[in-house]
C-alpha cells in the first residue's frame, strides 16, 4: 500500500485535504506536528 505524507499547519487545508483523500479512497491519519524551537547553545538544566 503507498503512503502519502502531507505535512500542513492549517487546519482548515488540512480538513480539505483529509476529506478529498478519503473520498479517493484512501486511509487518512492526521497527526500533530509542530516545530520545535531552537535550543540555546548551553545546557539544559
Amino acid at each position: 500500500m503507498s503512503k502519502i505524507l502531507i505535512v500542513e499547519d492549517d487546519l482548515s487545508i488540512q480538513a480539505l485535504l483529509h476529506d478529498f483523500i478519503q473520498e479517493a479512497g484512501y486511509s487518512v491519519v492526521l497527526t500533530v506536528w509542530k516545530p520545535l524551537r531552537s535550543i540555546p547553545n548551553r545546557a539544559l538544566i
